[in-house]
């Protein structure tokens, strides 16, 4: 049921972005939105406001534990969230962009990569899903088949 998904990854920012040095804060983790895809099948409205959603997302990083992206990362824990057009911003961050493209339902899956350790795969549906966890790790299983260990291990 999911129409549209994206990719948040880790990264470190630096700790002084304007003098010369670009030293690493390794307090400073943060997730990353790293791109995202749309069904092809979806109607050309529906997948524009997919595409819009996708780059509002552009616009987001979180720390660990905060927005949706965070608490998956946090917890390595599935979560599943409806009605994140009306959600409490401090749980959704992106509650207003949910709301102007129609975004309803989110699932979020943690996937450990052997090269960049746990990334999280955002779900969405302009639908509302009730809650079905053994699909969600249904998906999740099938994601992982896409992470190929290293060569040289």
């Amino acid at each position: 049921p999911a129409q549209h998904a994206d990719v948040w990854v880790p990264s470190f920012l630096p700790r002084d972005t304007k003098g010369p040095s670009k030293a690493v804060d390794t307090e400073q983790l943060r997730l990353f939105h790293a791109g995202y895809a749309t069904r092809g099948d979806l109607d050309d409205a529906v997948a524009n406001a997919f595409h819009q959603f996708g780059a509002y997302s552009d616009n987001f990083s979180f720390e660990p534990g905060n927005g949706l992206p965070g608490r998956v990362y946090t917890s390595g824990q599935i979560v599943w969230d409806t009605g994140i057009d009306e959600a409490d911003p401090t749980l959704f961050l992106r509650t207003a962009g949910a709301k102007i493209y129609g975004v309803k339902t989110v699932v979020g899956i943690p996937l450990s990569t052997p090269l960049v350790g746990r990334i999280v795969v955002g779900m969405y549906s302009r639908h509302t899903i009730p809650e079905n966890m053994a699909m969600a790790e249904e998906c999740a299983a099938e994601l992982m088949k896409y992470s190929p260990e290293p060569k040289w291990k």
